[in-house]
């Protein structure tokens, strides 16, 4: 197995994760140490997820020989996913709410989204969603239990 982004001998690792809002845009940096260079990288999607995925992003692309700066420059500007703790602009920038779109439907993707959900708030956090109405009804308990775990 190869390199592990964040973990002993892994390269890149992040260090100092900055989490804040201003203008209601996440912003989260890491220092990337490929060949002991180190360098600031600013990543644009919430959650410690994507601090991981854009370390991940930076090792393959090296693995590939593509220039450091490129890959840094399109971390910088990677667009939001639908779906995937998709931020939703607000008609009034810097004030409540916050509202976040994902498309988490398991226990287990809402254990997942939902610290990070806490850090990006002030104040509660409410929580909506939903099942569909064709798909395993057996697990919609464990998926309200995830909810109220993470949720106000």
């Amino acid at each position: 197995m190869g390199p592990t982004p964040g973990r002993r001998g892994g390269d890149p690792r992040h260090h100092g994760v900055d989490d804040r809002r201003p203008g209601r845009r996440h912003r989260q940096r890491h220092h990337a140490r490929p060949g002991n260079r180190r360098r600031r990288v600013f990543c644009p999607l919430p959650g410690k997820v994507n601090v991981q995925n854009a370390s991940v992003a930076v090792l393959v692309a090296r693995a590939a020989g593509i220039d450091l700066d490129v890959v840094l420059d399109s971390i910088a500007h990677a667009a939001q996913v639908p779906g995937r703790m998709e931020t939703i602009p607000s008609a009034t920038p810097n004030l409540d709410p916050l509202v976040i779109v994902d498309y988490a439907h398991t226990a287990e993707a809402l254990d997942a989204i939902l610290p990070t959900a806490r850090d990006l708030t002030r104040g509660r956090l409410h929580l909506v969603f939903g099942t569909d109405g064709d798909r395993d009804a057996t697990k919609r308990p464990d998926v309200g239990r995830a909810g109220a775990r993470g949720a106000d």
